[in-house]
């Protein structure tokens, strides 16, 4: 049997622009030592699930967003970490734009190479080596093939749905069939890195549709229905994408009815945290504080939960912008007061999600604040590691949370042809009575009311979680930063920080295309302003 050489780094797209992928990456595969036996498929699958994770933790994907968008404040002599994120003054050079895209990229073509590895493969017509054995041991290998072809069908999806939400505007019917506005992707894995080959950008219709067609063909081949905290793709995981891709698309009805066969689904034995401890447990302990200490149960809001167990496979740290890194230092961004304002008392979220710190910055300003301890210093991973330093801010990330799926419901049914408004009340209230003590149920008589408080919802349940910017280009708004808790503790105040205020129309509401990867590709149309 051939080894399978190809590298993660092409898998968690280090090779970030195109112009490196000119050059053929050392220890690069070969299409004919391609997926041959079910051992090959599964360690092909096992780096489509690492290059997931680089897609899901970390500064470029995850706090980036939060940074550009108005819920926080960067402390005066932070570190400059997304400075250029928080001050709007980004280029077309600007690595955060490079490592999403070439993450996205990475994820593609590995999930290619698995879906054109298995059509020359022909596993079906393999049966010595790809037995039909499902409940015996060493008979799996059909299985396995399949297992990883859903993963393959579900990844692209997924990360072509990502290109559209950073780097396209959002969904409409005047914009769907205008040109260049979509994705740009290709369909089949190749060794060869021809500029010429490259595609150019498809409509958003064309790229929605493809997203779709592929979650379709990830249905036939992913066969676990759904378990909390699944470390691989469900049948839920693909309702989860479906109802937020529904919901971008402005196809509502689609979105509640993909949302509620999540929640709806008993055998999976999701529940939504309804304590500040269990709130704990599922963010400072990744659901799994239950290894440590026997009286705690573990929680199960997380649909799908990317496992790490040691040192070498660790996700990006998320919380460390967040933070002080040690005792006495100072963390680079804190919550603004009109984003603390928005809990209620009685928020179970409010106490485990922010955490007050005394600080003192290089400006000799001093002051008590909150900060964002969602992805707290010590956690879960951090404990499995022996209390490793590389550990430090870093979770286990978790792709879908049921509290999307009852979000999307409740939006979704307001905006719906129909209007529902009893049963986007219910979904929503059914939400909020988990998070805050004594909560009374709200009667809504306008759509207007509800959605404004399914933001607000959002706001608050999402932060820290890269949702933000996502959803102010998706409701159509701008980013206008909120008050400061603390102005002179603030770097730089004024109209680029602390008084940011950007129009929705502003040309910056969207990611630009990487500087490389137009320079490169001659078909690939930039956004516009850049």
């Amino acid at each position: 049997m051939k080894k399978i050489y190809l590298t993660l780094a092409l898998a968690v797209g280090l090779m970030t622009t195109s112009c490196e992928l000119d050059i053929e990456p050392v220890g690069y595969l070969p299409t004919d030592s391609a997926l041959e036996t079910p051992s090959s498929f599964n360690a092909a699958r096992a780096t489509l699930y690492a290059a997931l994770k680089g897609c899901v933790s970390g500064n470029s994907f995850i706090n980036s967003t939060d940074v550009q968008s108005d819920q926080f404040n960067a402390m005066a002599g932070f570190s400059n970490t997304l400075g250029d994120m928080y001050r709007w003054d980004f280029t077309t050079q600007t690595g955060s734009f490079s490592s999403v895209y070439g993450g996205y990229q990475g994820l593609i073509s590995q999930a290619n190479f698995i879906i054109d590895g298995y059509a020359k493969a022909k596993p079906e017509e393999k049966p010595d080596l790809f037995p039909n054995g499902d409940n015996v041991k060493g008979t799996e290998g059909l299985k396995i093939a399949h297992a990883a072809l859903g993963d393959a069908y579900f990844m692209r999806a997924y990360a072509i749905f990502g290109l559209l939400e950073y780097y396209s505007p959002a969904y409409s019917e005047t914009n769907a069939t205008q040109p260049d506005l979509g994705a740009s992707y290709n369909l089949h894995f190749s060794e060869n890195f021809n500029p010429a080959s490259y595609p150019g950008r498809n409509t958003l219709e064309e790229s929605y549709k493809q997203v779709n067609d592929d979650l379709d063909k990830a249905m036939q081949y992913v066969t676990t229905t759904g378990i909390y905290r699944s470390e691989y793709v469900t049948l839920d995981c693909i309702h989860a994408l479906r109802a937020r891709v529904a919901l971008n698309k402005k196809d509502y009805v689609t979105a509640y009815k993909e949302a509620e066969l999540v929640i709806k689904n008993t055998t999976a034995k999701y529940a939504l945290c309804s304590s500040a401890s269990q709130l704990v447990n599922e963010w400072y302990y990744d659901g799994m504080q239950f290894q440590y200490d026997k009286k705690y149960n573990g929680t199960s809001e997380s649909l799908f939960t990317l496992v790490s167990s040691s040192t070498s496979d660790l996700p990006s740290a998320t919380g460390g912008v967040y933070l002080p890194k040690q005792i006495g230092s100072t963390p680079d961004y804190i919550p603004t007061k009109d984003l603390l304002n928005l809990y209620d008392a009685k928020d179970y979220r409010r106490s485990v999600f922010f955490t007050e710190v005394s600080v003192v910055t290089s400006t000799g300003a001093a002051g008590r604040v909150q900060c964002l301890n969602k992805f707290n210093k010590e956690g879960i991973l951090w404990l499995m590691t022996s209390k490793d330093e590389s550990a430090e801010f870093s979770h286990m990330p978790k792709v879908f949370r049921l509290p999307e799926m009852y979000l999307i419901a409740a939006e979704a049914y307001a905006l719906a042809p129909t209007h529902d408004l009893t049963k986007a009340a219910k979904y929503l209230n059914d939400f909020r009575k988990k998070r805050i003590s004594g909560f009374k149920a709200v009667t809504y008589t306008d759509a207007a009311t509800l959605l404004s408080d399914v933001k607000d919802e959002r706001a608050r349940e999402f932060v820290g979680e890269g949702f933000r910017f996502k959803d102010l280009k998706r409701y159509g708004m701008g980013v206008k930063r909120g008050v400061p808790q603390q102005r002179d503790l603030c770097s730089n105040p004024g109209s680029n920080t602390t008084d940011l205020n950007i129009a929705a129309t502003d040309y910056r509401m969207l990611w630009p295309i990487p500087k490389d990867e137009v320079e490169v590709n001659k078909k690939l149309k930039q956004n516009p302003g850049y």
